[in-house]
């Protein structure tokens, strides 16, 4: 019982923090033609490495459960 919570746990984290990316990359595509072209840029690296992140945890997760069963 407590594998399970804790699995659930580690399948909404990521889901989590890929709804506040989604979040904040609306607000950005917002307001994003009113920036200078090197912040647009930059923003658009920076949302690209926390995707990165996001994906590389949720195949850690995925591989992890994956080997305790």
């Amino acid at each position: 019982m407590k594998e399970e919570i804790k699995d659930m746990i580690l399948f909404l984290i990521p889901i989590i923090m890929l709804t506040v990316l989604a979040i904040s990359f609306y607000i950005l595509a917002r307001t994003f033609f009113l920036l200078p072209l090197s912040i647009q840029i930059l923003l658009a690296i920076i949302l690209s490495c926390a995707a990165i992140v996001v994906i590389k945890y949720v195949r850690a997760v995925c591989n992890k459960s994956l080997t305790h069963r």
